[in-house]
C-alpha cells in the first residue's frame, strides 16, 4: 500500500514536470488561495496591503469557489487576509471546508486569538495556523507594532495548551520574512519557535512588493550584498540545528535566498510553478472574484468556472510569460521542487 502510494507521488510529481513543458496543466493544483478580507488590525512596515480594504467576497462566493476546487481534486485551502479573524464568518467558512474533506490553512497575525476563539478553532478539524513573526520580541515589534509579539505568542501558547489537552488535529507554523533588520535573528527565532511548540517554521524572501511592484531591491528591508555572506553562515547554522520539535519547511531550498538577494537567481537554480501548484483567488474592483497568476487575471468567476478559467488560452499564455519570468521571486506557494526535474522525480527513494 505504501509503494503505491510513492508511485502515485511520482506519477503526480511527473506530470506537473510535464505541464510545465507544455504550458498546459495536465493535474489539479496542490492549494487553492482565497482572501478572506482586505482588513487588517495591524499596519506593519513592509507590507503593503495597508488594510485599506478591498471588497471581500461574500460566504456564498467562496463556498461556490471552494465546491469548484474540491471538484477538482484540490486538496488544501489556503485563506488570508489582511487578517482573516476580522471576518465573523470565518467559522463556517472552516467548517465548510471540512465538510468538502479540504485541509484549510490560515495565514494570521495572531493577536486577536484568544482562549475563546482558540476553543472554536479546535473544533474546526485538520487545519494548520501560520503566525506571521518577523524577529525576537523588539525586532518583530518594529515590524508589526508594539506588543504584537507578545500577543502573537501568546496565541502560539494557548493553541498548543489546547491541542495538547484535547487531541485535536491543528497544527502550527511560524512564518518569518528574511530581511536586512532580522538578519541576526533567524536562527534565534527558530530556537524560541521550536521551545514553544511550534511544528514548522518558514523563512521566506522579501517580496518586491505585496501589493505594487518596484524594482527588486528598492526596498530597505531588502538585505544588502555586503551582508550576503552572514545570511549563508545563518542558513547553515538553521541546517546543522538539531529540533526538539519543530523543522523547518525548506519549499524551495532556503540556500537559494543568497542569489535571490544578489540578484543572480536563474531558472537553472529554481523552476518557477506558477500557474500549475496553486490557484490565486483575487477580488476585483467591482467586487468579482478573478483567478490570477502572477503576470494577469486568465478570468472572472461570475462569468467563467474556476477550471475553465484555469485551462483558458488566457491561462496559457500567463503561463508562458511565467516560464520566461527571468525575476524570480522564489516563494514557496510557486515551488515545486519535486517536479523540477526527470532526476528529481526518478530517484531512488532512500530504503
Amino acid at each position: 500500500m505504501a509503494n503505491t502510494g510513492k508511485i502515485g507521488k511520482k506519477v503526480r510529481d511527473f506530470k506537473f514536470w510535464l505541464s510545465r513543458k507544455i504550458c498546459f496543466p495536465l493535474v489539479s493544483p496542490d492549494v487553492i488561495q482565497i482572501p478572506m478580507t482586505g482588513l487588517c488590525n495591524l499596519r506593519c512596515r513592509m507590507c503593503s496591503l495597508n488594510g485599506s480594504g478591498a471588497k471581500d467576497l461574500p460566504i456564498d462566493k467562496i463556498k461556490n469557489i471552494i465546491d469548484q476546487a474540491a471538484g477538482m481534486g484540490i486538496k488544501e485551502a489556503v485563506l488570508t487576509g489582511g487578517e482573516p479573524f476580522l471576518r465573523h464568518d470565518i467559522f463556517d467558512i472552516l467548517e465548510y471546508c471540512r465538510l468538502k474533506g479540504m485541509h484549510w490553512v490560515i495565514t494570521t497575525n495572531g493577536t486577536l486569538i484568544d482562549k475563546a476563539l482558540a476553543q472554536r478553532l479546535s473544533l474546526c478539524g485538520g487545519g494548520h495556523l501560520h503566525f506571521s513573526l518577523e524577529g525576537l520580541e523588539k525586532t518583530n515589534d518594529f515590524f508589526r507594532g508594539e506588543s504584537n509579539f507578545k500577543k502573537t505568542c501568546e496565541a502560539i501558547k494557548t493553541i498548543n495548551s489546547l491541542r495538547n489537552k484535547n487531541g485535536f488535529t491543528l497544527s502550527v507554523g511560524v512564518a518569518c520574512t528574511v530581511m536586512e533588520q532580522n538578519l541576526e535573528e533567524l536562527f534565534g527565532l527558530l530556537e524560541y519557535s521550536d521551545a514553544i511548540g511550534v511544528d514548522v517554521v518558514n523563512f521566506q524572501p522579501l517580496l518586491k512588493n505585496n501589493f505594487n511592484t518596484p524594482e527588486r531591491g528598492d526596498s530597505e528591508f531588502w538585505i544588502s550584498s555586503g551582508r550576503t555572506g552572514l545570511l549563508d553562515e545563518v542558513i547553515k547554522k538553521i541546517g546543522n540545528y538539531r529540533f526538539r520539535h519543530a523543522s523547518v519547511h525548506q519549499e524551495p531550498d532556503l540556500r537559494l535566498l543568497n542569489k535571490y538577494y544578489l540578484k543572480t537567481l536563474s531558472s537553472r537554480d529554481w523552476k518557477c510553478f506558477g500557474g500549475y501548484k496553486t490557484i490565486f483567488i483575487c477580488v476585483g474592483d467591482d467586487g468579482s472574484p478573478l483567478v490570477y497568476t502572477c503576470h494577469g487575471i486568465c478570468g472572472n468567476l461570475n462569468e467563467v468556472s474556476l477550471k475553465g478559467a484555469w485551462i483558458s488560452d488566457t491561462a496559457r499564455e500567463l503561463r508562458r510569460k511565467s516560464k520566461r519570468c527571468r525575476d524570480l521571486c522564489l516563494q514557496s506557494c510557486y515551488s515545486r521542487q519535486s517536479s523540477s526535474s526527470l532526476l528529481n522525480i526518478f530517484r531512488r527513494d532512500k530504503p
